[in-house]
């Protein structure tokens, strides 16, 4: 089915070797606060592979607004990767997401090729505004300026109050989207030089597999994966909080760090999570 709009497309990159994330942003210390339990999380992705042991999605939460896959099934393994950075259970096996509480719900964009349609993406907003989860990552991106109809569910979904997050890549001054919309929370890693609100390390993370086991995988979206997990945890603190909450604190409480050559203010999960629970 042909598009009106340019296609999105998930983002992947090249593979480095790194100690995890978790640990970076300090998650630990952060789950002695909360785990991000009854917080909805949305994926904007592939879909999931839902037989996998560490994707924990109920049937009800397994949707697809992709036209040419109606199969709510991942095929290209974005989502189900994704998916596990930010939700995985801590369930003695595999990996554990950075809010293993969360509930997780899986709406699939993007078909085995990991690029997708924007109708396709309009949809799932269009389900979110009805649903109103509190969390929504977005882990695809464009070059190209938002269809009119794409950034006017952005802006009602945030409206709401949902907390959406997108990763982003790419030169200073070069936007993507939807991460550069205002209203949304855009995350990078540390060595990208887009103009983003957060940078959050990750390295080559070991993830969830489409069909079963794991990779290790430089995910583009890995860092706002993670920063979603944070979010959901985050708001388990203060239901109150908002996307420039969220964002705010997040950027109050990182730290300077520097790896392989790159100083940037990192994301410490932990400290934000010790912020809103003293009323910081």
């Amino acid at each position: 089915m042909t598009s009106k709009y340019p296609p999105i497309s998930a983002f992947f990159g090249e593979g480095e070797s790194i100690s995890s994330g978790l640990e970076l942003m300090q998650a630990h210390s952060a789950w002695e606060l909360s785990r991000g339990a009854g917080t909805d999380l949305v994926v904007l992705g592939s879909g999931m592979d839902f037989g996998h042991e560490d994707i924990r999605v109920a049937p009800s939460h397994r949707l697809s607004f992709s036209a040419s896959e109606p199969d709510p099934g991942d095929h290209n393994g974005n989502g189900t990767a994704i998916g596990g950075l930010c939700a995985s259970p801590q369930n003695g096996v595999g990996i554990i997401g950075a809010a293993p509480e969360a509930t997780l719900i899986s709406a699939k964009v993007l078909d085995g090729s990991g690029s997708g349609r924007v109708e396709d993406a309009i949809g799932a907003l269009a389900w979110c505004i009805d649903a109103r989860p509190k969390v929504v990552v977005i882990s695809f991106g464009t070059a190209a300026p938002l269809a009119p109809e794409f950034g006017a569910k952005l802006d009602q979904l945030i409206t709401l109050g949902s907390v959406v997050i997108a990763g982003t890549k790419g030169s200073e001054g070069t936007p993507v989207y939807p991460a550069a919309h205002p209203g949304v929370i855009s995350v990078a890693h540390p060595d990208s030089r887009s103009n983003a609100d957060l940078r959050c390390w990750t390295g080559s993370l070991r993830v969830p597999k489409a069909g079963g086991g794991y990779d290790n995988q430089f995910l583009g979206c890995g860092p706002a994966a993670l920063v979603a997990g944070a979010a959901a945890v985050l708001v388990t603190l203060n239901n109150t909080l908002n996307a420039r909450s969220i964002c705010d604190v997040l950027q109050k409480t990182a730290f300077d760090h520097v790896i392989n050559g790159y100083k940037y203010h990192q994301v410490d999960m932990g400290a934000a999570a010790r912020s809103i629970a003293g009323g910081g």
